[in-house]
């Protein structure tokens, strides 16, 4: 279901359900919800909010631009060398919500535990290839809960929101690829700016 608000006059999408695809956080209090729908001012705590990138930091409310399978450019992570605790735990949360990923080749469809770049078990007859993408995770949207704010991880290769880390556990974590470093810091900070806000 669609969640929609006016903003300068005008009404807009900002959104399906809890996820707020197209308003970031720090624009929640410049729209006007329409009448059965989500307030994100008053609802902000139970609501997921776009992912803050810097290329639009100056875009209005409901003008993003929705980017499969999470409504925004994911920023792609992986938990650092020295985190041996944090990388244990992160396999052990992969395994435990293992979802199935389909993969259709010629009109056969072949459904498969997705262990989110982990390398779980599989099932009988079948092996990783060589291209395996052992980090598939990605950073997709923001919130504030419990008036900490928090980072929704999900997979890239089964296309599931699987994990909520708070700003000191990403502290843990690093950007996959070091063009997108930028990105990353001012991830950081938008979040510090979060709880400052809230």
């Amino acid at each position: 279901m669609g969640e929609y608000a006016t903003y300068d006059g005008e009404s807009i999408k900002i959104g399906t359900c809890e996820d707020m695809y197209y308003l970031r956080y720090d624009q929640r209090n410049a729209v006007i919800p329409k009448p059965g729908n989500v307030d994100p001012a008053k609802d902000a705590d139970r609501l997921w909010f776009r992912l803050p990138r810097r290329e639009e930091e100056n875009q209005k409310p409901g003008s993003f631009e929705f980017i499969d399978p999470f409504g925004v450019k994911p920023l792609r992570f992986r938990v650092k060398s020295d985190c041996v605790e944090s990388k244990k735990e992160q396999a052990q949360i992969a395994l435990e919500c293992a979802e199935k990923t389909k993969h259709t080749v010629n009109g056969l469809t072949v459904s498969v535990p997705c262990y989110h770049g982990e390398r779980g078990p599989l099932p009988e007859g079948m092996e990783y290839s060589e291209d395996f993408d052992d980090n598939p995770n990605a950073i997709v949207a923001v919130s504030i809960r419990d008036g900490k704010a928090k980072a929704l991880v999900g997979c890239l290769t089964c296309k599931i929101a699987y994990l909520i880390v708070d700003r000191d556990e990403m502290e843990n974590l690093e950007p996959l690829y070091e063009k997108e470093r930028e990105d990353w810091e001012y991830l950081l900070r938008y979040m510090e700016k979060m709880e400052e806000d809230r």
